[in-house]
């Protein structure tokens, strides 16, 4: 069993990693997730920089009408959507939603209602004096109420990307700078309001002809996005005045224009905009709008609150909803109007107590976390095998008993015996030849050496002339003997034996009586 055990850990961590392999990603959830379009994935990361920017007009219609001018003083509203392009509050939309000439139609319309209604004008010839007022430059002027001077709108807009009405994220905006629709069609808002999302804008290396790309607005998120291809880059001479503008084949209504237009992976390729005259869609290069923004010193980098917005949708998307509302809320935390964070949270916790979270065997992580698990058995089944080889070679096995040594028996000297007669004779084991002759040899230079009883000396530190120490005695022969002998050099007997019963107890020497012969 225990050669077999090493080729059951080598085979366990492997059959077990190899299970996990195969085995399914997890678990199927309950229902089916719901389907989720490109087009979805790819303006929910803009999502939340679209903005509703709303101009209310103010302005002074003078016209000829019946023989004599006229003039009437108009209100009206228009919307467009805008892009956060910096956290600092900084707003890019089309510039046409932002000058006076790009709307004289719409105020012309509202002078001949007011004449209509007030019976200058017969309502029959409505359209008739309305085409006559927008083909005749000259005979119909808007201005400024209070100067001759072009008017300017009060601009709102609404933050947030939530759905347009909600006055309570509704700020005031100033206009810094537009371009015509000659120069690009761009304006640059700006709202004393930081924290907020940002749309990061690509370069042009992101755009081809035929690339599909999606027109969002403020009017709804992905429902509300329009899809269409780029069908002319800009410099081909077929996408508007000084080529500096796409061509695409969605159409652009008011609403949209100055929303971002995204490809399929959610990149801004530009803003969208439209030929005044018709629904005919453009879309304003980047290179135009990250000019203007050099020019105002404004700088597009994404804040904190876009990255855990896009590890929310992400964790979202993968069906780790928990995660999911733990990134949600660090959004709404930073930013409470979050509006698409608050859905997505809303949708994340639905999601999760309707299918569930997935198991850590499931997902992307899967390989990497079966992968790992294997190479902490790996590694601990070479420590169990290190550890095991190293105990056997510790370890040989159970010795054989050595060999039993002859054993010989040793005659009692010659002399008195001691006072038990019964004692059995004693028996020691075989020694070497040399050593039985050194015996006598060493008895003998012991004999001499005692035969000299004057006191010996030696050199030692503070004593140059001390007497020799006194040297034990055999405790059967009563003779000295050299210390840590095993063996009396006088008797032959074993030092380390105890006196028979009849000695002393004291540990005197014997008497010489009971003593071996001198």
């Amino acid at each position: 069993m225990t050669s077999e055990l090493p080729r059951l850990l080598v085979a366990g961590p492997i059959a077990a990693l190899l299970l996990g392999i195969a085995a399914p990603a997890g678990a199927a959830p309950a229902g089916t997730l719901p389907a989720v379009t490109p087009e979805q994935r790819a303006v929910e990361p803009v999502e939340p920089a679209v903005v509703m920017v709303r101009s209310d007009w103010t302005v002074l219609v003078t016209g000829y009408v019946r023989g004599r001018t006229r003039s009437t003083l108009v209100r009206f509203d228009t919307a467009c959507s805008g892009t956060v392009v910096s956290g600092t509050g900084h707003i890019v939309t089309a510039a046409h939603c932002l000058t006076a000439k790009d709307h004289r139609n719409a105020a012309i319309a509202g002078a001949v209602g007011d004449l209509v209604d007030r019976g200058v004008i017969r309502s029959s010839r409505r359209d008739a004096v309305y085409q006559d007022a927008i083909t005749g430059t000259d005979r119909w002027k808007v201005t400024d109420p209070y100067s001759s001077a072009a008017p300017e709108p009060d601009v709102r807009v609404q933050l947030g990307g939530g759905p347009a009405g909600d006055a309570s994220v509704s700020v005031d905006a100033r206009t810094l700078d537009t371009l015509s629709w000659r120069q690009g069609d761009v304006g640059l808002l700006k709202v004393e309001r930081g924290g907020l999302p940002v749309a990061s804008l690509t370069g042009h290396d992101a755009v081809w002809a035929g690339q599909p790309v999606v027109t969002t607005g403020y009017t709804g998120g992905a429902e509300g996005a329009v899809s269409g291809r780029i069908s002319a880059p800009a410099g081909t001479g077929t996408s508007g005045p000084g080529r500096l503008f796409y061509r695409t084949s969605a159409p652009v209504t008011p609403e949209l224009s100055g929303g971002p237009v995204v490809d399929l992976a959610g990149r801004v390729v530009g803003i969208a905009s439209r030929r005044p005259a018709d629904k005919t869609g453009f879309i304003v290069p980047v290179e135009t709008v990250s000019g203007l923004l050099a020019w105002h010193n404004v700088s597009n980098r994404p804040g904190p609150i876009d990255t855990a917005y896009a590890h929310g949708l992400d964790a979202f998307h993968r069906g780790y909803y928990t995660d999911a509302v733990k990134d949600f809320d660090r959004v709404l935390a930073a930013m409470p109007a979050h509006h698409p964070a608050a859905e997505k949270r809303r949708q994340a916790v639905e999601y999760r107590s309707r299918y569930g979270d997935p198991s850590i065997l499931s997902g992307p992580y899967r390989t990497r976390v079966l992968l790992a698990a294997g190479a902490v058995l790996l590694a601990l089944l070479v420590a169990v095998v290190l550890v095991l080889r190293r105990r056997a070679a510790q370890d040989p096995g159970t010795p054989e008993p050595p060999a039993a040594e002859p054993v010989r028996s040793r005659p009692v000297p010659a002399g008195p015996r001691p006072a038990r007669m019964d004692e059995p004779t004693e028996t020691i084991p075989a020694q070497d030849d040399d050593r039985t002759a050194f015996i006598p040899a060493l008895r003998d230079a012991f004999a001499r050496w005692q035969q000299d009883d004057r006191p010996r000396s030696w050199s030692g530190p503070g004593d140059t002339r001390a007497t020799a120490p006194i040297l034990p005695r055999c405790r059967w022969c009563g003779r000295t003997h050299p210390p840590g002998a095993t063996y009396c050099p006088s008797c032959g007997r074993h030092l380390t034996d105890h006196y028979p019963s009849d000695r002393q107890s004291d540990g005197a020497a014997p008497s010489a009586t009971h003593g071996p012969p001198a």
